[in-house]
């Protein structure tokens, strides 16, 4: 974003809120402390199970807010079978913020 984005609570949920709108019907577990943290940025973990036209997927990650950038780092899988661990968390620890002040 070009304007400074408050980094709060209220415009996290609102985020939240945009990206969880655009998926399949999901039923979402606890938000979680986020791991890795980014300096600067607002993060959660969540855990979805959400149905698909012909199948249900498990949803792993984590959503990130800042002044100007917003990630969502997430990996899906069929929930049918284990949780690849060591592959999401390989994932999710693969970025790093270049530029903390934005």
């Amino acid at each position: 974003m070009t304007n400074e984005q408050p980094v709060d609570n209220a415009t996290f949920q609102a985020f939240k809120n945009g990206v969880f709108k655009e998926l399949p019907k999901c039923e979402a577990g606890a938000e979680q402390p986020v791991s890795p943290v980014l300096e600067g940025y607002i993060g959660h973990s969540y855990r979805l199970n959400c149905d698909m036209p012909n199948t249900r997927v498990t949803i792993v990650g984590n959503l990130y807010w800042g002044k100007h950038y917003a990630f969502a780092v997430m990996t899906m899988f069929p929930a049918s079978v284990a949780e690849p661990i060591a592959t999401e968390k390989k994932f999710a620890e693969s970025f790093a913020v270049i530029d903390a002040a934005r």
